[in-house]
């Protein structure tokens, strides 16, 4: 039972009245593979062990509109920001102009700016109608390949060296290095339809923003 089954049960045992709830989840939903489809919010679950947690837990989540609660669920992309994620990990690398890339570098990495991630959050907690899931990723779609190079660039550095080969990445992170090694586009047309505007909407906005 994980923590949010708990939460709805407290809050049915005890009739508390919550009015909306905001529940993550992960683009991780729609599978761990590449593919030149774009995934928007009615594409199906993947079938990997990443994409059936997101699955569980966004059901579990789900049990809150039974209580009357308006709850919205965000799958997030790869979260950039300047003092953790994997901004913090990568850029020290890139300020000695190593590579970052990793495995064929040619998987989509889906993202979402730290700044526009709290103002999505914001903008849904002043909006009464709002419900459902919704992919929180920014609408410029780049490889893992593009960041890197855009990345190093930032720091006026280039690398000829070549990318990180995938069995070191499932050496050292095992079952989770999927996320790194694969990945699709993903759709945010439905927030942005709702009104939603997205600020660091590019990679190279979003890393000037996050070095100054």
């Amino acid at each position: 039972m994980s923590s949010l089954d708990l939460l709805y049960h407290y809050v049915k045992e005890h009739t508390l009245k919550i009015e909306k709830i905001i529940s993550s989840s992960a683009v991780g939903y729609y599978g761990a593979y590449t593919t030149e489809t774009i995934f928007s919010e009615e594409s199906e679950n993947g079938n990997d062990f990443l994409a059936h947690i997101c699955k569980v837990w966004e059901q579990a989540a789900q049990q809150f509109e039974s209580l009357g609660a308006k709850t919205i669920i965000l799958r997030k992309g790869i979260v950039i920001g300047k003092d953790g994620g994997i901004y913090a990990k990568l850029a020290p690398l890139a300020k000695l102009g190593i590579n970052v890339s990793v495995g064929s570098g040619k998987q989509y990495m889906p993202w979402v700016s730290l700044r526009d991630l709290m103002m999505m959050y914001e903008f849904i907690h002043v909006q009464n109608d709002i419900r459902g899931v919704y992919n929180a990723v920014t609408p410029q779609h780049i490889t893992m390949n593009d960041f890197a190079y855009i990345l190093l660039r930032s720091f006026g550095k280039t690398s000829f060296l070549p990318n990180v080969p995938s069995f070191i990445l499932k050496l050292l992170y095992g079952e989770m290095s999927v996320m790194l090694l694969q990945g699709s586009r993903v759709s945010n047309a439905k927030i942005r339809n709702f009104g939603f505007k997205f600020h660091l909407d590019t990679i190279e906005r979003s890393l000037t923003y996050y070095s100054v």
